[in-house]
């Protein structure tokens, strides 16, 4: 059993452990009855963040280029509330961006990066449990995670298109959660050149088929082939064939002998030609939105307005979900400056992890490579910025390069224990 020791004040340590929880449990809010507390655990964050910049006695913020473009890009959209058409929206929305400030500004010790590893991967294998435990026996399932969900399971399965989400209770959401999964296997999987990964990696990539999201399910696989163009130093072509034809030979039988996994062929083969699913609707509204303010846009949030606006409606309901791509969205709510905020913060954010990875292949430095690249991919056709269990997958990520150095002899072993010494 390996010993890692560290140095902290025992208060500050404390803190440092419950952060990691609640930022965990942000994560895993989706589309469950825990999104109901995202904004007191946002508030929370924000609390125990200020408690321990006081406990630390050192006053100091630490800034670089990337705390600073996610705080230029949280000063605008607090400005935007001058011109924006409702003002509640943005300050709803608000504590969440504020809490991604106060976390990447914290001084975090080894003790929360040791602490917010061990607790995703609790939570994670809980939750795909929960997937299969859906798709296996759906009644046992709810008879046991029922609580946790909005609503009953015939509502679910009407409006659910046949997916299977385990404990996000929302495809999308359970997608996203699976790809996140799979970039902390895939990173240990380079840490440690185990097997047992890869078991685990298929096991999650079944539960990812299962919810039928096609841009979450190809995300890992450009992922895995990008990876062994970049890093692979021998006979790369061999190799990227290699790992081709496994995918393909995964998802044959995993298509032909499990009935849950084939919804996501199924959905491609079927799209009928509409390959978006009607987003370039969304994306014309935003574009409308634009051209209208090119460099400010209309305010943060204001997407959902401008449709209603516009006479747009669901079913004959106000639509609530956003634009489906957060790059477009955001030229139209905050134009070409909020824009290229963002889209300068991810592109930064990818190279410097890229680099880092060739260059020690450390666990920490691939997990940040994938969940950036998670994040900046699925940004195309999902809402990642306007999901406060997405949110901060960006902010982490913002946390972890910044840290880099400090963190790179962490344990993520669950198995693993940490000593600690007191400073007095």
């Amino acid at each position: 059993m390996k010993i890692i020791e560290c140095s902290d004040w025992k208060d500050k340590r404390i803190l440092e452990i419950i952060i990691a929880a609640v930022i965990n449990l942000i994560i895993f809010s989706a589309n469950n009855k825990l999104m109901m507390y995202t904004k007191h655990l946002s508030l929370l964050v924000i609390i125990l963040c200020l408690g321990m910049f006081i406990l630390n006695r050192n006053y100091i913020l630490k800034i670089n280029k990337y705390k600073l473009m996610y705080s230029l890009f949280v000063i605008m959209i607090m400005v935007s509330c001058f011109w924006v058409s409702n003002i509640n929206v943005i300050w709803d929305y608000s504590l969440y961006l504020i809490s991604g400030v106060c976390v990447i500004f914290s001084d975090f010790s080894k003790t929360f990066y040791y602490y917010f590893m061990k607790n995703f991967k609790t939570l994670f294998w809980v939750f795909i449990f929960s997937m299969f435990l859906e798709a296996l026996l759906p009644n046992v399932f709810f008879l046991i995670f029922g609580f946790a969900s909005f609503g009953d399971a015939e509502m679910r399965a009407l409006t659910s298109g046949g997916a299977i989400a385990g404990l996000a209770f929302e495809k999308a959401y359970a997608a996203f959660i699976c790809n996140l999964g799979l970039g902390v296997i895939f990173a240990e999987f380079v840490a440690q050149r185990s097997y047992k990964y890869v078991i685990q990696s298929i096991l999650v990539m079944i539960a990812l088929m299962m919810t039928g999201k096609r841009t979450l399910f190809i995300i890992p696989i450009v992922a895995l082939l990008i990876y062994v163009m970049l890093f692979s130093k021998n006979n790369k072509f061999i190799k990227l064939a290699g790992v081709g034809l496994g995918i393909s030979a995964f998802i044959i039988i995993a298509y032909t002998i499990i009935p849950e996994a084939s919804l996501i062929i199924d959905r491609i083969i079927n799209s009928g030609g509409d390959v978006l699913s009607g987003r370039e609707n969304f994306w014309n509204y935003a574009m409308d939105m634009f051209h209208q303010n090119p460099f400010f846009g209309r305010g943060f949030m204001s997407f959902n307005d401008f449709v209603f606006n516009q006479g747009f409606r669901y079913y004959g309901e106000r639509w609530n979900y956003q634009a489906h791509n957060v790059y477009i969205q955001l030229l139209g709510e905050t134009g070409i400056i909020g824009c290229g905020v963002i889209i300068t913060l991810i592109v930064i954010l990818i190279i410097k992890a890229i680099s880092l990875a060739k260059t020690t292949s450390n666990f920490w430095d691939v997990l940040l490579v994938y969940w950036i690249m998670l994040f900046g991919i699925y940004s195309l056709t999902g809402n990642t910025l306007y999901y406060p269990c997405q949110l901060i997958i960006l902010v982490v990520s913002i946390l972890l390069i910044t840290n880099v150095k400090k963190i790179r002899k962490v344990s993520y072993q669950i198995g693993k224990t940490i000593k600690w010494k007191s400073l007095a």
